[in-house]
């Protein structure tokens, strides 16, 4: 069935529905609100879905509490899933005070590199923070066998790099619903030099990419990894977009001020060979501390394990990515970073950022 809707408004005869949109909740959004049920969302960190808890929270008036724990889709390890579930139906069903609303409305797991963590009790997500803008920079990072090489820097700087599409991917075991394995070696990679402190990330990362391909269209997939000192690499998010369907449009909700592509089939735009096109695009929400010591790595490529239609074009599209692109962190405080000597490494001042409040 999904695969007979390739766009947000088409319609399937197998089922005689607009998948996308009949069968989502924003379509149901005030029947739900006018029904008064109180809801409980959860997902996890390694889920696909967890943008969605955190939008739908953000739009529907019923009661809400939501948990975003360290598991992948439908998990609940090591946290104790029933006892929360009778105290919310105890309350909502028997109507026994026992303070569950009177909690904060988010419970989520802020993990650190080192995969230990604590639980965050909030009202608002995500939590109040700055916005870093990380550029992307030449060569000089000296740390993955990838195909530029590059840094992650606070400077804006200039130039281009090129990369010819890389289907040859592989995993060493099945990826199912989770996370992919890291693909650094197959694209685009830019590193920042090793944390002076401890920088939490929370909230949802934005990728604003300069573009331009020798194909018509192109599949861009965007990972954020934490880099440790002795070179192990982990993916804590990712993001990705169909670079025809970039047109950014207004949402009828409230989408966290982050872009939106309305992606019918109108809206399909493809791209002019040769010609730079920009594709904003946010990666999945996180709640990530990069400790002291490690590197912050956005790595890009135009393909992913886990793609079950890829269309390869024969030969491979070269992709031409400009530096002047940006990726946006929520950060909360400021990054600082080792300096590593005179090379084409970021400055250690970090830009004005407001100071996270109580």
């Amino acid at each position: 069935m999904w695969r007979a809707a390739p766009y947000r408004d088409s319609h399937v005869d197998m089922v005689d529905a607009r998948p996308w949109e009949d069968y989502s909740v924003a379509t149901f959004r005030e029947v739900i609100e006018e029904s008064g049920v109180a809801l409980y969302s959860w997902d996890g960190w390694q889920d696909d879905f967890r943008k969605e808890v955190f939008v739908s929270a953000a739009n529907l008036t019923n009661p809400h509490k939501v948990l975003v724990g360290p598991w992948g889709h439908c998990g609940t390890d090591g946290f104790d899933m029933v006892t929360e579930q009778l105290r919310f139906f105890d309350h909502w069903l028997k109507g026994v005070d026992n303070g569950i609303m009177d909690e904060p409305t988010y419970l989520w797991f802020t993990e650190r590199s080192d995969g230990t963590g604590e639980w965050v009790h909030e009202e608002e997500w995500p939590r109040d923070g700055a916005a870093t803008v990380l550029h992307l920079g030449g060569g000089a990072g000296g740390t993955v066998d990838s195909v530029n090489d590059g840094v992650l820097t606070l400077d804006e700087t200039t130039g281009s790099d090129e990369y010819t599409v890389d289907y040859d991917l592989t995993c060493p075991d099945p990826v199912g619903l989770g996370q992919t394995c890291p693909q650094s070696e197959h694209g685009l990679t830019y590193t920042t030099p090793p944390l002076a402190a401890d920088l939490e990330v929370t909230g949802h990362p934005v990728l604003e990419l300069l573009l331009a391909s020798t194909a018509e269209d192109q599949d861009v997939f965007a990972y954020l990894e934490d880099v440790a000192p002795d070179g192990t690499v982990r993916i804590v998010t990712d993001g990705r977009l169909r670079a025809s369907l970039r047109a950014n449009h207004e949402a009828p909700w409230d989408t966290l001020g982050l872009p939106w592509h309305r992606s019918y089939a109108a809206d399909a735009q493809p791209l002019v060979p040769g010609e730079t096109a920009e594709l904003a695009f946010d990666l999945l929400p996180l709640s990530h501390v990069f400790e002291a010591g490690h590197r912050i790595r956005l790595t890009l490529t135009g393909a992913d394990v886990r793609e079950s239609m890829r269309e390869e074009v024969s030969p491979a599209p070269v992709l031409t990515v400009d530096r002047a692109s940006a990726l946006t962190l929520p950060t909360v405080g400021a990054p600082a970073f080792l300096d590593e000597g005179p090379t084409e490494e970021p400055t250690t001042q970090p830009p004005a950022t407001q100071e996270p409040t109580d």
